[in-house]
């Protein structure tokens, strides 16, 4: 999927509510095999975990009713709801396969405070990590 249909996303308007999640919990953490940021309005971005390849899928799927709240399993991403999306970037490796996704998220109360979201695919999973503006 071309990462341009997503520009619609991009205004202050659009307001994340939740990030879901499937996948399995273990002792050792998560295993996601699916996220879904949702945000007001019923718009939704997707990130399924490709098994063969371990590319990155994205879409604009709802959560299922499999879906968990991310918060859950990983809380610092609580403070990301509430904030709207700047930017995002489709990572491509050096053999043209998508194996990560990164949104950067400006907090709606403090513009001057934003996260970038790094979602990776590896060892088939997706890994989430998160930076923020110093």
């Amino acid at each position: 999927m071309d990462i341009t249909c997503f520009h619609k996303l991009t205004y202050s308007d659009v307001i994340l509510e939740k990030i879901m999640y499937e996948g399995e919990v273990f002792d050792e953490g998560p295993f996601l095999e699916k996220i879904i940021l949702c945000f007001n309005e019923k718009r939704f971005i997707s990130l399924q975990n490709e098994i063969e390849y371990d590319d990155i899928i994205l879409g604009f799927d709802e959560p299922s009713a499999f879906a968990n709240d991310l918060k859950d399993v990983k809380p610092s991403v609580e403070q990301l709801i509430g904030s709207h999306p700047s930017w995002m970037w489709e990572m491509k490796n050096q053999h043209g396969f998508v194996d990560g996704f990164s949104i950067q998220l400006i907090n709606s109360k403090n513009p001057y405070e934003s996260w970038i979201v790094v979602f990776q695919s590896i060892a088939s999973q997706i890994f989430v990590s998160m930076t923020s503006k110093v």
